[in-house]
Order: C-alpha cells, then structure tokens, then sequence
C-alpha cells in the first residue's frame, strides 16, 4: 500500500484526481452535445410558456360558452 496522505486534504476528505487527457477530451465532447441538444429544447420551451395561457384561455372561454367544463374528459380531479 502506498502512502495515502498526500492525497488527501487536512480535513481528512479525499481530494478529486484530475482527468486523464482522454477522459478529459471525452467529458468535453459529452458536454459540447449536450450544450447543443439543449440549445434546441430551449427554444422549443420558450414556445411551450406561451402554449399554456392559450390552454387557459380555451378552458376559460368555453367553459363560459358553453356553461360545462370542455375539459371535463381529461380532468385529472374529476371523481369517477
């Protein structure tokens, strides 16, 4: 067993190894696609914001159109 001190900090915690260059280049490209994939999800989440006061707006008016609820269907605390 080797000696184990130096690679640990005062406090006794074990401190983190720096990446190998392979790992190193391997956790950059995981990150570059991400980076890019969410790129795509954020502008589709910016349109989804907006989807749901339209959704509002459909309940509110058709149920004040039509005096029932329009999504009475889907209603997720409607009692069977």
């Amino acid at each position: 067993m080797g000696d184990l001190s130096a690679r640990r900090d005062p406090g006794g915690n074990r401190r983190p190894q720096p990446l190998a260059p392979t790992e190193g280049r391997v956790v950059w490209g995981v990150a570059k696609a991400l980076r890019r994939r969410t790129a795509s999800l954020a502008v589709l989440d910016r349109w989804l914001r907006w989807v749901k006061y339209g959704v509002l707006v459909w309940i509110l008016l058709g149920t004040a159109a039509y005096g029932v609820m329009v999504f009475r269907q889907v209603d997720p605390w409607r009692r069977c």
